[in-house]
This record gives structure tokens, C-alpha cells and sequence, in this order.
């Protein structure tokens, strides 16, 4: 016999059981708070999305001030979006996905209606009618090219 008693092998079980065990409430804790995350950043892009659309609902009545400073945050947001449209997309949760979405459409709609409330005082240009000929014909020349 090796020389192996009782107590030494309780011991060297418990030895090799420890780091499992770390292992897997470190595995339960990390899950549980990456859940805990994920709702917590749905919630604010649920409250966000809110406020941009109560923004939204606002433009018509703002002024020249309001809408370069509601223009200089879109200015700011975009770059953030595309960042977190590669990091969303690798989470595996479908509801920060689609509050992701409804909040990334509501920034996109806000901008729209900022550019538009600020041209809407500028005339419209009418194109040329030889452009426009031009152009349908470069798209028709593209479109066939590709096939």
C-alpha cells in the first residue's frame, strides 16, 4: 500500500474539488451579473428611446439654438452607434436587441426631422431635366453591368 490514509485522501479530494467549486460560483455570479447588466442597458435605451421621441414630438417648435444643439448630439451619437451596433450584435439577448433597434431608429428619425426643420426655409431647386435622363440611364447602365 502506498501509504495513503483517510484524512489524506478527504484532504487531497477537497484540494481538487476547491477550484471547481470557485469555478463554477464564479461561472453562476459572472452569469447572473452579465444578466443583471444586460437589463439594466435595456432599460436605459428603453428610457433614452422614450426621450428622443418626446424630443422628437418637440422640433416643430424649436428654435435656431435648439436645433444646432440637438444637431451637434447627433453629431456625437452616430459614432457611437455603429460601436455599439458591433458590440450589441454579439450579445446573445434578443430584447437588448430590439430596444437597441427601437432606440437607434428613434436617433435616426430625430435626425431626419432636425435636417428637415432646418432646410425647410430654404427653396427648393428644381433639377434639370437632362440630369435626371442622365442619371436614370447611369443606373440602368450599372444595374445591367452587375448582372
Amino acid at each position: 500500500m502506498t501509504g495513503a490514509t483517510l484524512t489524506t485522501m478527504k484532504y487531497e479530494a477537497r484540494k481538487t474539488s476547491w477550484p471547481a467549486h470557485i469555478a463554477s460560483i464564479t461561472r453562476i455570479f459572472t452569469r447572473s451579473f452579465s444578466d443583471w447588466l444586460i437589463v439594466r442597458i435595456e432599460r436605459s435605451l428603453v428610457r433614452d428611446t422614450k426621450l428622443i421621441k418626446q424630443q422628437t414630438a418637440q422640433i416643430p417648435e424649436m428654435d435656431v439654438e435648439q436645433l444646432n444643439t440637438g444637431l451637434i448630439f447627433i453629431k456625437t451619437t452616430l459614432p457611437m452607434l455603429e460601436k455599439m451596433d458591433d458590440t450589441i450584435g454579439k450579445i446573445d439577448s434578443a430584447g437588448l436587441v430590439a430596444a437597441f433597434k427601437a432606440y437607434k431608429m428613434a436617433v435616426f428619425k430625430f435626425e431626419a426631422k432636425l435636417h428637415f426643420k432646418q432646410t425647410e426655409h430654404l427653396p427648393v431647386i428644381p433639377t434639370d431635366e437632362l440630369l435626371k435622363e442622365a442619371l436614370y440611364n447611369a443606373s440602368i447602365t450599372s444595374i445591367i453591368s452587375k448582372l
